[in-house]
C-alpha cells in the first residue's frame, strides 16, 4: 500500500490516495511534535484550518492500522501522518517514518526525486547517495494542477520523509525563480526543525512570498 503512496508523491493528482483516509475532524495548529524520529513538523500559515486526515501504523507486512493521535503522545515504530487544510483546493502535509518491514526495504531502493515521472516539472533537485543510503530534496511546480510541492527524504537504517503540497494561488508570485527561492528557504527552515538541527527556525520568511 505504501508503495502506491510513494509513487503518488510524484503524481500529485492522486495525492489523496490513501484508501483508508478517515475524517478525524481534529484541528491541528502550531506544529506537530512528539512523533518518533521527527523533532518537529512545522505547519505553515493558512487561511483554512488544518485537520488530521491520517495517522496510521505501518506494519512490517505493509498493512495499515489506524492510530489515535494525541499532541502529548510519543509513538514509536513505522507510521504515516497526513493533515489537510479545507476542502477547497489542495493544501496537504504528509510525513512517513519507516523503521522496519517490507515497506522500508522498498523505500531504500526508491528515489522520489530521481523517478522518471514528472521530471519536467522539477524546479530544484538535490540527491546525495552513500554506502549507507541516500538523502534527497526536490521542488515541483505543477501548473496544470495549480500545485506547488516541496519534498524531503533521508534513508539509511530507517527512512523519514515529508511532503508539503500547496495551491499556487497561495503565493504572491508563481514565477519559477520566485518559487524556487521560496523552496530553498522552506527546506532550510522546515528541514532544520524536522531533524532538530535548527530549534530557532522561523516561518516568517513566508511573508515575502505568501498571500495571508
Amino acid at each position: 500500500m505504501l508503495k502506491r503512496f510513494v509513487l503518488s508523491i510524484v503524481f500529485l493528482s492522486s495525492v489523496f490516495l490513501f484508501s483508508s483516509i478517515n475524517s478525524y475532524g481534529q484541528v491541528i495548529t502550531g506544529a506537530i511534535k512528539n512523533l518518533y524520529m521527527i523533532a518537529e513538523l512545522p505547519i505553515p500559515n493558512s487561511d483554512r484550518s488544518y485537520e488530521l486526515k491520517v495517522f496510521e501504523k505501518i506494519n512490517d507486512d505493509g498493512s495499515f492500522e489506524e492510530l489515535e493521535y494525541s499532541e502529548s503522545m510519543n509513538y514509536e515504530g513505522s507510521y504515516t501522518v497526513q493533515i489537510s487544510a479545507g476542502s477547497g483546493g489542495l493544501q496537504t502535509i504528509s510525513t512517513t517514518v519507516l523503521v522496519s518491514g517490507d515497506e522500508l526495504d522498498y523505500r531504500k531502493n526508491f528515489s522520489v526525486c530521481n523517478n522518471e515521472i514528472n521530471q519536467e516539472f522539477l524546479l530544484h533537485k538535490d540527491y546525495e547517495s552513500s554506502s549507507y543510503g541516500f538523502s534527497e530534496e526536490c521542488v515541483w511546480k505543477f501548473s496544470d494542477f495549480n500545485q506547488f510541492q516541496v519534498y524531503y527524504a533521508e534513508c539509511d537504517d530507517i527512512c523519514v520523509d515529508y511532503s508539503y503540497v500547496f495551491d499556487l494561488n497561495r503565493f504572491k508570485s508563481t514565477d519559477e525563480d520566485v518559487l524556487r527561492e521560496y523552496g530553498f528557504q522552506f527546506l532550510d527552515n522546515v528541514g532544520g526543525a524536522f531533524i532538530g538541527g535548527n530549534p530557532f527556525y522561523s516561518m516568517d520568511f513566508e511573508k515575502e512570498y505568501v498571500n495571508f
